[in-house]
């Protein structure tokens, strides 16, 4: 997404794995077609 609508993806793509993170679940969060997605995120 962020590679298309550049900073305001960015922005959103951290946004989003700052939040999945914040839930504190057990398993692991993959953002697809994202090869810079934030720590804990795997890129996929």
């Amino acid at each position: 997404m962020e590679y298309e609508i550049g900073a305001p993806g960015k922005a959103y793509t951290d946004w989003a794995a700052q939040m999945v993170v914040g839930l504190n679940t057990s398993f692991p969060w993959i953002l697809c077609k994202q090869d810079d997605a934030p720590d804990p995120v795997i890129n996929a």
